[in-house]
């Protein structure tokens, strides 16, 4: 890109073929900040990306004024924060989990968790792949409960952070959510950051309306940032 982006204290910058996603801390708004975005909001087409998808604390968009006339709300969401390398063996003695290579059964696997087509689920791995090509081979994580494969999470090491980690996406098979089997699905999620990972922190985020992650987040051990986060996008005109 053109708008003189890049990874900075405060401030990640991630793409896949067709969307570009940044993150902004609230350390990095500046007037430069707001200008750089403007231009990106308006080379977006002309580079070949469709969307651009932004989430900053609302104290930040308030600061950018571009954000606000170019960038349309999505949603709001809630962060939280855990320190890791003081987590206990895995605890859930009744559960086992595996890793998967991706190929056609991770594809398969992913469209049985979200409940999708293959399609759509080999574009999600294929996005994945493009945004995290050091990582995206190693973080398919099945979880079997009575030898049942009941979810998939999938933990990575965010990159350009401080060995922070992070989910890419966590989910139940729908035949077996509501019945506590979250906590174990998500602990299995830190457990790998920490173990294999070498994560030093984890960060996770959930809609803000989503109060059963909230309290599978706090029930291991993660605290709730105050402020919330908000999500905005930008389609190419």
């Amino acid at each position: 890109m053109n708008a003189n982006f890049h990874n900075e204290p405060g401030l990640r910058l991630l793409f896949n073929h067709q969307d570009i996603f940044l993150e902004i801390d609230a350390e990095a708004a500046s007037y430069s900040l707001n200008e750089r975005i403007e231009q990106l909001c308006l080379q977006l087409g002309k580079e070949g990306y469709h969307r651009m998808v932004l989430e900053c604390p609302a104290s930040t968009a308030n600061a950018l004024p571009s954000v606000r006339t170019y960038m349309t709300l999505q949603n709001k969401r809630v962060g939280f924060r855990r320190a890791l390398g003081n987590l206990s063996p895995f605890p859930f003695q009744q559960y086992t989990c595996t890793k998967l290579s991706l190929g056609h059964q991770a594809v398969l696997h992913l469209a049985d968790m979200m409940q999708t087509d293959t399609t759509t689920a080999a574009r999600f791995l294929n996005g994945m792949q493009q945004e995290l090509p050091d990582q995206a081979d190693d973080m398919m994580t099945m979880l079997y409960f009575e030898n049942t494969a009941i979810g998939l999470v999938l933990p990575h090491v965010e990159p350009d952070t401080d060995q922070e980690g992070r989910l890419f996406w966590m989910g139940l098979h729908p035949d077996f959510r509501s019945q506590g089997h979250g906590q174990a699905l998500h602990y299995t999620g830190l457990y790998r950051l920490q173990e294999e990972a070498r994560a030093r922190s984890y960060y996770g985020i959930t809609d803000h309306t989503n109060h059963a992650m909230q309290r599978i987040m706090k029930s291991n051990g993660c605290t709730q940032e105050e402020e919330p986060l908000l999500t905005f996008a930008y389609r190419a005109k």
